[in-house]
């Protein structure tokens, strides 16, 4: 595939429990939900960035971003119960009725992730299209104490144990231990799996590993303020 249509989808509802307007909250001197945009804008290879949120403020804030806001999110849609995938498949059924518009592929970005690269964007649109993906995903490898054979579960009885036990006990060489990932910070999926099957992963699904850092989510304030912090940091190393 020669250079693929890109639409870069953003979720961004206005509810908020842990942190008030979460999406449009300072960070760093920006509204929280600038990173992804600017990320999208930046990687030189998404055609279209839209917004999809029930929420004035913060559609009147995407576009001053540079993001497209062309309709608001029924609130159905933005609840706490809300299912993403259901807020994903509304923007591509009203971009495909009202426009006619359809992309080979769709970014799907979070907002609270704003330590996202646009080069980890270019990275999984160029797997996308080498391995003509239905879909890619960033990921993380998980640390040695998150690993499944360390995981502990507490059972009907109270007690806790290993979750797989025998391969705790087995396998005592981390180095022998096989790998496993975690959600980074980007889908790519083609439309048909997005719109069609209601899918973000497919069966032809790649990943690349990026850095745990800019996987980094905001849930809480102290989240907030860890990135905060790093921001800083990065700013101080580079002046």
């Amino acid at each position: 595939m020669n250079h693929p249509r890109v639409l870069a989808l953003i979720p961004a509802r206005g509810g908020s429990k842990s942190i008030p307007r979460k999406n449009i909250v300072s960070l760093f001197g920006k509204p929280l939900i600038a990173y992804s945009i600017e990320a999208a804008q930046r990687s030189g290879v998404v055609d279209r960035v839209v917004v999809s949120t029930d929420d004035e403020e913060i559609a009147a804030v995407s576009r001053r971003l540079g993001a497209e806001v062309p309709f608001l999110r029924p609130s159905e849609l933005a609840g706490d119960r809300a299912n993403v995938l259901d807020a994903l498949q509304h923007a591509l059924q009203y971009l495909d009725e009202t426009e006619g518009y359809r992309s080979d592929y769709v970014l799907t970005l979070q907002p609270t992730s704003p330590l996202i690269e646009p080069e980890q964007i270019k990275r999984g649109l160029a797997l996308a299209s080498e391995k003509q993906a239905e879909s890619v995903v960033s990921v993380v490898e998980l640390p040695h104490r998150h690993h499944p054979h360390n995981i502990r579960e507490t059972r009907g009885d109270e007690t806790t144990r290993f979750w797989m036990e025998p391969e705790h006990y087995r396998v005592l060489n981390r180095q022998e231990r096989p790998a496993f990932y975690a959600y980074g910070n980007l889908y790519v999926s083609s439309w048909e799996l997005l719109a069609l099957r209601r899918l973000l992963e497919g069966e032809r699904n790649y990943s690349f590993l990026i850095d745990p850092l800019t996987a980094l989510d905001i849930d809480g304030p102290e989240d907030l303020a860890l990135i905060e912090l790093i921001m800083e940091a990065r700013a101080r190393r580079a002046s």
